[in-house]
């Protein structure tokens, strides 16, 4: 897909009305974490523009800090595409909690298959 056919977010004010964020931790995410801007006239403090999918792509490969079964950096009025993470965090969570509760079921029962398995070894040698 060529670029002319991708969207195109022209300032800091559009980018960061996409994400819903705000331009300094825009800014911030830049300098910090390789956030996906670029500069036509190459200096550090020139016009920038980003490519929606590029941004989309580095926001699904960003870590989320999980605090208390609930994505802690994410505020609550970033809109639609931050609503269906934290789902998705939420979901992720709660799976989780599960397999790892029935990790340990399943740990209580192999022990008891194994001790039935020692009682009739120890049983039949005798």
């Amino acid at each position: 897909m060529s670029v002319s056919n991708r969207a195109i977010l022209n300032s800091w004010k559009e980018i960061a009305q996409y994400v819903g964020r705000g331009i300094r931790t825009l800014q911030r995410w830049e300098r910090d974490h390789g956030f996906p801007v670029h500069r036509p006239s190459g200096k550090n403090r020139s016009a920038v523009f980003a490519v929606a999918t590029e941004v989309d792509t580095w926001l699904k490969t960003r870590p989320l800090l999980i605090e208390n079964g609930a994505a802690a950096t994410i505020p609550n009025n970033l809109g639609p595409r931050w609503t269906k993470v934290r789902s998705n965090t939420s979901e992720l969570v709660s799976a989780t909690k599960r397999l790892v509760a029935s990790t340990g079921q399943l740990q209580i029962e192999m022990k008891h298959a194994m001790e039935l398995g020692a009682k009739y070894r120890k049983a039949k040698v005798s």
